[in-house]
Formats: C-alpha cells, structure tokens, sequence
C-alpha cells in the first residue's frame, strides 16, 4: 500500500463563509440564557451569603 493522497477542491472549500446571519441564532440563545440564568444565578448567591450570615449572628450570641 502506497501513501493515499488527499485533495481538495479549492471551489469546494470556499464555498462556505460564516456571515453574521449564521450567529445570529447562536448569539441569540446565549443571551436568552443568560438573561434568565444571571438572576438565578444571583438570587441562589444572595441566599447562601445570607445563611452563612445569620449563622454566624446567631453563634455570636450564644
């Protein structure tokens, strides 16, 4: 068996090009997603800072 050879259409490969109309729907799902998952993502922060305070209040005065 001799070494294969591979080649490509020069017409073939550049044929295909990212334009702002293929990311746009990729763009927009990322934001969607983060627009719900940040404040989520917050409120469940905020509420583990809050137990740990009140904890620690709470172990202060006994």
């Amino acid at each position: 068996m001799g070494p294969s050879v591979m080649t490509v259409d020069a017409t073939v490969a550049n044929s295909f090009t990212i334009t702002s109309d293929l990311v746009k729907p990729i763009v927009d799902a990322i934001n969607s997603g983060l627009d719900v998952l940040i404040p989520v993502g917050i409120g469940i922060m905020s509420t583990f800072i809050g137990i740990q305070l009140i904890r620690r209040v709470i172990f202060t005065f006994l």
